[in-house]
């Protein structure tokens, strides 16, 4: 598993972020031609740097997206909004 959301927080290539580390997150959306890259970007209290998530290549990144928002609705994590760029 590469990608994770759980109760504890997000397990990402074998990094844990636990739920209370995170202030907000976005959602990027790359639209180019014939192509839709989407992005979940974490954003920290402690001021460490943002974390990108490219999710189209997963089989399930529309679940992972509603999984998103459940859990940082439950841990008042603040939503950011989807942010749209053509390339």
């Amino acid at each position: 598993m590469v990608l994770e959301l759980n109760q504890e927080g997000i397990i990402y290539q074998k990094d844990a972020y636990e739920w209370n580390s995170l202030s907000s997150y976005t959602v990027k959306k790359m639209i180019g031609e014939s192509s839709l890259t989407v992005y979940l970007i974490l954003f920290f209290k402690d001021g460490r740097e943002l974390l990108e998530i490219q999710l189209d290549w997963l089989e399930n990144s529309e679940s992972i997206l509603d999984q998103m928002e459940i859990y940082a609705s439950f841990f008042q994590i603040q939503f950011n909004g989807i942010e749209k760029k053509e390339i």
